[in-house]
Formats: structure tokens, sequence, C-alpha cells
């Protein structure tokens, strides 16, 4: 029986639009409201061929007492159309309960029983937030004895801590915490977001961050304060650290996939592009964790990553949230993006609550770095390198492309063969590996020069005496000074923003952004060590730049497919996934454990390719379709027969991944 063509039927004879939606995609997706209301239209015609079973079936449901389907009450739907972003939001909600339900019921059918098996940790939300604050309190003891920097530092770390942990008993809301980087804000938004849960009774906390870098940090640091097993990490290769030969389903790894399909679990550690692009995705596997989004406390950490191109549906969204799903939004950065500015987010919600008493103070506080802004002249490779070589200590150079940090790494590597690089031409496992390399480094107070790219700048715990920024948007330069004299070791680090005479950077809000900061730099508006800078900054920047309004048209249009086909975080750009041969030794494709991992592709079973994929994405390179076209056709990329999979079988470089600077050319990608 065609249930889901006869149920959106029934719905839509009841003028129910919102279970129509819901029942009639919960198998291929939510359809767009001309098209579901075209087939439940002319599918009432005598010419149907299943009229007639529906017909039959009608009648049944009639004779029978159906509390169930025939509601005492329905909802006001006037009232609810007249927002259409909030309809759009009550039907996705309504599609993610239908959807689990019926997943779980598939489930409890394919084991053979009548129960539904949810997945259960071993730690309940009550529990996580004791063991949190006891860690916090050891953490903080051991802290004090060991600090090595300014005791100012440390004493703010305390109070940022307990002044968020207390405002965690305000009412349910939108709130901004603003802690100048360095500032353990981390800590503190999950004390707050862990005491709200308690107060108010609330299902779960969702910590969602931009980059994996820092999720890969944090989940270590979560795995020491709560457990391996007590909370749920769900990223792209947050599985990945696996051995090519471990392609077992532990117990544990079985839970933690069950409970990433629909989100039940008391902590959830994931990314802002897994967390939006569900929310505005119309695919049943997808919206499948929405549902359990609701009664939650949301920290959007480092919040001024947000894509400026979709920040008026996040905006609109998280107001939806807020007003309509019982859901707390805690918005941490040391560069708020002044969000009250958006215009959906501030007809939602207004202005956030700041819980931080005096900012300003903190900042001044905080204070660890000197600025040096180089932008009236423009600076050579060269005079780069020979001001970072020079300095005599450790530095690090931050840079707008991966050909300007090969470029520039091969003019400190000539001097400087210990030099590290950092870009996503490395694979995930090698830029995990070189950052455990800084940090080592750091700590046994050996000298260590990098070249980076943009991903060391929010959230990765480094410190460097000196850092050098290629000028860029306000809030990245902020950002990549966080990483100088982090621990207040110095009585003050040197930060040198400069433009290189190559000043190439990615196009949009990304270049608009840096010219901003030209403007209000030249215009003496830049003040890094006041947070009141970066509301003028955003400000200027949302004027500039498109914020997205046509993807909340669409919602209010109740277009789920085009939402879905409109909204990715991450644009892929025009690329492909290409494995490499990294292990941090040889580096070799045909000893290296993705060629293991591929090689059994080909004949595992379904479970078994999505352990191997998972195992996989450690390493991964994203290539450009055009640069992979004559890659393959000079056979510096092959694919493999079996899976239709791309691999790099040349060597790996140890230094800079893909990007080999050879004699042969060929061999380079820039």
């Amino acid at each position: 029986m065609d249930h889901k063509g006869f149920g959106a039927m029934w719905a839509f004879e009841k003028v129910m639009p919102d279970v129509a939606f819901v029942i009639a995609g919960h198998h291929s997706g939510i359809p767009d409201r001309v098209t579901l209301q075209s087939r439940c239209e002319s599918q009432t015609e005598d010419s149907w061929a299943g009229m007639a079973q529906y017909q039959t079936l009608r009648e049944r449901l009639r004779s029978q007492s159906c509390p169930d389907l025939d509601p005492v009450a329905k909802p006001d739907y006037a009232a609810l159309t007249k927002t259409p972003t909030d309809f759009d939001l009550r039907i996705r909600m309504l599609f993610s309960c239908l959807v689990d339900a019926d997943y779980l019921d598939t489930e409890a059918y394919c084991r053979g029983d009548d129960a539904r098996n949810p997945v259960t940790f071993p730690c309940t939300i009550s529990e996580l937030t004791d063991r949190f604050f006891a860690d916090q309190d050891r953490f903080m003891r051991e802290r004090a004895a060991t600090f090595e920097g300014d005791r100012r530092l440390l004493d703010l770390r305390c109070r940022v801590f307990d002044e968020a942990s207390t405002a965690g008993a305000l009412p349910r809301g939108v709130y901004s915490m603003t802690v100048p980087t360095g500032g353990a804000k981390t800590r503190a938004a999950l004390g707050f977001a862990l005491e709200h849960v308690r107060t108010h009774g609330m299902s779960r906390v969702i910590v969602a961050l931009p980059y994996t870098s820092i999720l890969d940090q944090l989940a270590e640091e979560y795995t020491s304060i709560f457990g391996k097993d007590s909370f749920l990490l769900h990223y792209t290769g947050w599985q990945s650290r696996g051995h090519a030969d471990d392609l077992e389903e532990s117990d544990l790894e079985k839970k933690t996939r069950l409970a990433a399909e629909n989100w039940d679990a008391p902590l959830i550690l994931t990314t802002t592009v897994q967390l939006f692009d569900s929310v505005f995705s119309n695919q049943p596997s997808d919206c499948r964790k929405l549902h359990n989004i609701a009664d939650s406390v949301i920290v959007l950490d480092e919040v001024q990553t947000l894509p400026l191109k979709y920040l008026e549906p996040i905006c609109d969204v998280l107001g939806c949230l807020v007003m309509n799903c019982g859901v707390t939004v805690l918005l941490s950065t040391a560069t708020q993006p002044a969000l009250d500015r958006v215009s959906s987010f501030a007809k939602r919600v207004g202005k956030p609550k700041e819980i931080i008493s005096n900012p300003e103070a903190n900042y001044q506080i905080l204070r660890r770095v000197e600025y040096e802004v180089c932008i009236d002249k423009l600076w050579s490779w060269e005079q780069v390198a020979e001001t970072l070589l020079e300095s005599g200590g450790s530095g690090m150079v931050v840079v707008n492309t991966k050909k300007h940090a090969l470029d520039l790494f091969d003019l400190v590597r000539d001097r400087e063969p210990r030099a590290l690089h950092l870009s996503t031409f490395m694979c995930g496992a090698h830029r995990r590996d070189v950052i455990d390399e800084i940090r080592r480094r750091l700590k046994d107070k050996e000298r260590c020069l990098l070249v980076a790219t943009q991903l060391v700048e929010a959230g990765v715990d480094i410190d460097f005496p000196l850092v050098m920024r290629a000028v860029g948007p306000l809030d990245r330069i902020v950002q990549a000074a966080g990483r100088c004299n982090r621990e207040g070791k110095l009585h003050r680090g040197k930060v040198i923003v400069f433009k290189p005479e190559d000043n190439k950077m990615p196009r949009g809000s990304y270049e608009t952004g840096a010219n901003t900061f030209e403007v209000m730099y030249r215009g003496k508006r830049f003040v890094p060590d006041d947070p009141n800078c970066f509301p003028d900054y955003f400000s200027r920047l949302f004027q500039d730049v498109d914020l997205g309004k046509e993807v909340n048209e669409e919602r209010g249009r109740l277009n789920f497919p085009g939402v879905a086909e409109r909204f990715h975080l991450v644009e892929d750009g025009g690329t492909r996934a290409v494995f490499v041969g990294y292990d941090g030794r040889e580096n070799r494709w045909d000893k290296s454990p993705a060629q293991v991992l591929l090689a059994q592709l080909a004949e595992a079973t379904r479970e078994k390719r999505r352990l191997l994929y998972q195992r996989l994405q450690s390493y991964v390179v994203q290539i450009f379709c055009t640069q992979v076209n004559k890659m393959k056709a000079n056979g510096q990329v092959l694919e493999d027969r079996a899976t239709e999979e791309l691999y790099w079988p040349l060597g790996y470089d140890r230094n800079v991944g893909i990007a080999q600077r050879k004699a042969d050319t060929d061999s380079c990608i820039v």
C-alpha cells in the first residue's frame, strides 16, 4: 500500500498541511509546496488508479475510533503561516520526529522484537555536570600550582569561569560571552551550558565549532574530563584514528554511530557545518536529529566564523529555535560579530545578553601583545622570511593562500631546515602530527618556526612570542594574535601585520573584510584591545556583503528542496577527495594505511565500507577538479578501478604534503 501517498492525501484533505509535508517526504525527502499540492489534488480525481484503494482505507478510518489520526484540536494554521519561516521549522521538527520513530521501529523489526532500543549513554546530563565541576576544581588547583605566566591572567580565567557558570541560572534565551583570546572561554562556555541545563531541567548540551583541528583538541580534553564513552563526537573523521587493520566495530563505536544518527546523547560535540547543514536539509537521514535540538543549550564557539553569505537564515533559525523550541544559545568568541545588527536576528531576539561583566577591562588585563601594522608599504616574501628568521626565537607567519605559504616556506626552510608548514595541501593526520610537534617544541623551549594558512588562527592552543599576519579581515588578525604570548610569559608579545607584494586572497566576504580592516586602520578605528571595535567592524561588513536573504525567501515559500540546494556552509568548490600515502615515516603510497584501507573497499560489506571510509578520512586532501583532470592525464592522480576513488601514487612530502617542490614542476600543485 502506498502509505506515504495515501497519508499525505489524508492530511491534505484534513487541512493539515504540515502533516501532509511530513508524511509525503519521510522516505525520499520533504517536497516543495507546489509539488505536494499538485500531487494531492491530482490524485483525488476518479481517474487515479489507486483511488479505489484509498477510498477503502478512508472509509475504514471513518468507521473506527482513531484519535491519533483525527486530532480534537488542530493548531491555528492561519496564525502559523503569518510567520512563514516559523512554519518551515515546525514542519522540519515534525519531520524529524516521524523519521526517527520510523527508523527506530525498523531497527526493532530487524532485531525481531517489538521494543525500540534507543542508545543510552552511561552518564546522565546531571552526572556529567557534577563530573565537570569537580574536574574544574582540580584543574584550577593544578594550574595555580604550576602556572609560570602573568598571575593576572590566571585570576581572570578563574573569574570568567565563575561568572559564566553563575549566569547559567539565567532564564532561557540568547547570550553572548565575550572573552579575549586565551581567557579560557571554552571551559567557561561549557560551565554556563551545564549549569543552565541543570537549572532548567533541559535535555542536552550541543557544542558546535568551525574547524576539526579545534574539535580534535577539545575532544581530547572532554575525554579526560568525562571519559570516552560519556559524550557524542560527531564530525567528519571523528573515528578516523583507528588502525588500518582494526575494522571490527566495537560496542562503543556502534553506540556512538547510532547516537550520531539522532543526537540522542546528553553532550554533543560537533561542527557548525553538521549542525546547520542538517537544519536546512530536506533529507530524512540529515533531519532525523533535529527534534533533539529542542530543549537544549547550543554553544556556538568561535561564532565569528559563521559564513556571512548565510547569516540571515542562520540567525533566523536560531531565533525560531529560541522562541519556539525552548533552546538557549550562547555566542562565544573574542571577536563578537554583532549578530543583533542582522535583521532576522534583531526581529527575533534582539541584542544577546552579555554574561561576562566589564569585557573592556578584561581586554586590558589580557593585553599581552603589541601590534605593529605595516600596510603602507608592500613586503616581499624575502623580507617576511628575513624578519621571521632574524627574530632569534620562535615565530609564526599566517598568510592568506596556500601558494603564499609554499613560497614563503621555501625561503624560510633554506635557512632553517627544521621549519614547519601547515596547510590543506596536507591531510588531517599530517596536520595533527605537526600541531603536536609545534606544542612539543614550544614546551621544551626549542626554536620553532611555522608558516601556515588561516587554519591555525581560531582555537588552536599554541603560544608563540612572535606572530606575523598578512593583512586580512579584522577578526582573523585578532584571532591570529591570540596565538602570541597566549600564556602571558612575556611582558608583551609582538604581532606584525604586513601587506605582501602579491596580495591575493580569497574573494567575497574575506576580501571585503580585509578592505574593511584597512579602512578602519587608516581612519584610526583599529583598537584591538577594545571589544567595542568588533561591532563597528561587523556592522560595516554586513552593509557590504549579501547575507543570504534568498534562502529565507525559499523557506517562506516552503521550498524545502530549493533551500537544501542553496544552503551549504562548506562549498565543495568543484573539488575531489584524493587519498594520500601519509604514515609519518616513509610516506609511500604502496606502504601506507590509506592504500591498505582502499584495497579493502571493493569487497567490503556495507558496514565494513562505512568503517573503512571513516578510517580513510584522515588521509584525504581536496583537489580542484580542473587540476585533478590534468593530473590524471599525466599519472599524478590515479583512479581505483574497483571503487572509482582517487589516490595520489607519488611520494607524499613530509613537509608540505602533496604540494611537493621538485625539479619536476609537474608534480607541484599550487
